[in-house]
Order: C-alpha cells, then sequence, then structure tokens
C-alpha cells in the first residue's frame, strides 16, 4: 500500500511503523535527510501546501499594505514558525508582487 499526505504520518515514520518513500518538496527534509526528493529519484515534481490571502482586483493599495504588514508581522513570528516546524513545513513568503 502506499499513500500521499502531508506529514501527518510523521509519528509512525518516527516509531518505525512506516516508511517514507519520498518527499515533494525541493529540498531534503530536516526530519527525515535521509528521504531524498521525488526529484532526486528522477522525477520533476516539487509540491508544496501553499496558504496565503486573496482579495479581489483593483483593491485599493492602502488596504493592501495594511493587511500585508500585519499577515507578514504574524507569519515572522517565532510561535507561528515553530508551528509551521512541527508539520514539516518551512516559511514561504511571497509579498504582494508576488
Amino acid at each position: 500500500m502506499v499513500g500521499v499526505n502531508s506529514s501527518g504520518f510523521g509519528p509512525e515514520v518516527d516509531a518505525g511503523r512506516m516508511r517514507l518513500l519520498a518527499t515533494f518538496s525541493e529540498r531534503r527534509s530536516r526530519r527525515w535527510p535521509q528521504v531524498p526528493t521525488l526529484r532526486e529519484l528522477g522525477f520533476d515534481i516539487v509540491a508544496m501546501s501553499p496558504y496565503g490571502l486573496a482579495g479581489p482586483r483593483g483593491m485599493p493599495a492602502d488596504v493592501v499594505a495594511v493587511l500585508h504588514d500585519a499577515f507578514k508581522k504574524a507569519m515572522f513570528r517565532p510561535r507561528f514558525i515553530e508551528d509551521l516546524a512541527r508539520y514539516d513545513q518551512e516559511l514561504a513568503y511571497l509579498g504582494p508582487d508576488d
């Protein structure tokens, strides 16, 4: 049997009850550095767990700036970064122009 999931299976892998064959990330995982990426195995696949905010086209620049500044500040708080790490996620910041 095989499955594709976020890292909710982590405790099973850590306990040796499941074997992690590959990761979808661009680089090897900090948690399981011995596990290759799909790219390393010859598959040109990189998949991340994106998250973000969106608004209607033409949103006033001052509103975008207020929202951007507030969420960027929250993103870089140590607590948020720690929460991401619990799920084997890395911070991936993109600004409004991105």
